[in-house]
């Protein structure tokens, strides 16, 4: 069983919401991107095995005029268990930063994106032209921009230039995301100096563009 946790794993540095990752024990690899929730640049993923020799089996590579037989899984070489041969020690990066931040800092790190997309959620859900798509889990939102007699099609529309029109200006960055059809606004609090006020200037903003879209329509 393999578990994929490249974004969501960092939550085992914090004692407050590591419990959404129970179980994980059982698995038998798992996967964390170290440039997601950890602070280090792209791209630095580690992939974790109970048995170890699976690692060797997953992403073995043969040839001759590089590795001798008598060299077989000798952990030091990772030349003989990549699919990129000549890589990198990406593993330095991951080891550096968390020998530099230490586990408080991750835990404080985590505690305070994940609390700050639960605000984000209940202001959300405090405005009536707003929509929550689901409750947050993490530190990843989606919502919409959704004023009352407006159908999905028209919504999506709305939403989709809202998005569009920010990246343009440049001041945020969003992404969309599509769930039953509908489109949806997707935000990730990952920078360690977001706080709550930019994310009250960016809804301002997403219902300013959302109701000049609005206008256009009617």
């Amino acid at each position: 069983m393999h578990v994929d946790g490249a974004h969501g794993m960092g939550v085992l540095f914090s004692e407050k919401y590591k419990y959404r990752v129970k179980g994980i024990e059982r698995a038998d690899s798992v996967v964390i991107d170290f440039h997601k929730m950890l602070l280090v640049p792209a791209l630095n993923t580690l992939v974790m095995f109970r048995n170890g020799e699976r690692s060797f089996e997953t992403f073995a590579q043969k040839a001759s005029y590089l590795f001798q037989k008598s060299q077989k899984n000798i952990w030091y070489n990772s030349a003989i268990r990549t699919i990129e041969c000549t890589k990198s020690a990406l593993g330095i990066i991951a080891y550096t930063a968390l020998k530099y931040y230490g586990n408080s800092y991750y835990r404080n790190y985590i505690d305070s994106r994940y609390d700050l997309a639960a605000t984000f959620s209940l202001i959300i859900k405090s405005d009536d032209k707003l929509q929550l798509a689901t409750e947050p889990e993490s530190n990843i939102i989606c919502f919409r921009f959704s004023p009352e007699g407006y159908n999905d099609l028209a919504l999506n529309q709305i939403n989709s230039e809202i998005r569009s029109r920010i990246i343009k200006e440049g001041s945020f960055y969003i992404v969309q995301t599509e769930l039953d059809e509908k489109i949806w606004l997707r935000l990730t609090v990952i920078n360690p100096v977001t706080s709550e006020d930019d994310l009250k200037a960016l809804l301002i903003r997403i219902s300013e563009i959302g109701e000049e879209e609005v206008r256009k329509i009617v």
